[in-house]
C-alpha cells in the first residue's frame, strides 16, 4: 500500500510499504536516506476535545456540547505543498507526489561482510574501503571486498572451474596419448605382418 513521507530535506515523496527500511535517493535533492516506516494512524486532536464539565448547566443537564475551535495557527494549510526544488511551484492537490525510485539489485549490490568476531553485516558495495563499527560487538574494522562472503564464494567457484579445466585438459591429453599408442601398435603389427 502506498504512503507518503518526507526526505531529510523536506521533499514530499511516495513509496510502497514494502520499501520501508530500504536505502533510497531523493529524486529532487539526491540525498541518500532510509525510507521511514509508514506513520501509525493518528488519534483525535486533543485540542478539539470537550473540556471537562463544559456545556453543562449547574443542574447537570446537557444543553449543548462546548466545542472549541482550534486556533488558526494550529490548522494545517492543505493548499500548499513543500518546495520541490528550484523553479517548481506548489503542487496542485490532484497531482500525486513523485514515485520513489529505489535502486534495484543490479544498481545497488549488497555484500555480506563478517566482522572480526564473525558477525555478518550487510553492506552496499559503495561503502567498501570505509571503516565500520559492528553493531553487535562494537569492533571497528575496514570493509574490504576480499572479506565478503560473495567474493570468497566467487573465488571458490573460480577455483572449481580451473580444476575442472585442468581435469578436462588431462583427460584430453590422456585420450590423445592412448590413441597415439593404439595407432603405434597397429602400425607395428602391419609392419611385422608385411
Amino acid at each position: 500500500m502506498a504512503f507518503q513521507f518526507l526526505c531529510p530535506q523536506g521533499h514530499l515523496l511516495q513509496g510502497d510499504e514494502s520499501q520501508a527500511g530500504q536505502q533510497c535517493k531523493c529524486p529532487y535533492c539526491e540525498t541518500v536516506f532510509i525510507v521511514p516506516p509508514p506513520a501509525a494512524p493518528v488519534g483525535p486532536d486533543p485540542s478539539m476535545q470537550m473540556q471537562p464539565g463544559a456545556g453543562f448547566t449547574q443542574s447537570g443537564y446537557e444543553q449543548q456540547p462546548a466545542y472549541q475551535e482550534p486556533a488558526a495557527e494550529q490548522l494545517p494549510d492543505i493548499q500548499t505543498a513543500p518546495d520541490f526544488g528550484p523553479g517548481a511551484g506548489p503542487a496542485s492537490p490532484a497531482e500525486p507526489p513523485p514515485q520513489l525510485d529505489l535502486p534495484n539489485s543490479s544498481q545497488q549490490e549488497i555484500l555480506h561482510i563478517p566482522c572480526p568476531a564473525g558477525h555478518e553485516l550487510e553492506t552496499p558495495r559503495d561503502m567498501l574501503g570505509q571503516d565500520a563499527l559492528c553493531p553487535f560487538c562494537q569492533t571497528q574494522f575496514q570493509l574490504r571486498l576480499e572479506d565478503s562472503v560473495e567474493y570468497r564464494k566467487e573465488q571458490e567457484d573460480a577455483q572449481v572451474r580451473r580444476d575442472m579445466q585442468i581435469g578436462k585438459s588431462w583427460m584430453y591429453w590422456s585420450i590423445g596419448a592412448a590413441v597415439a599408442v593404439v595407432m603405434g601398435v597397429i602400425v607395428l603389427i602391419v609392419i611385422a605382418a608385411g
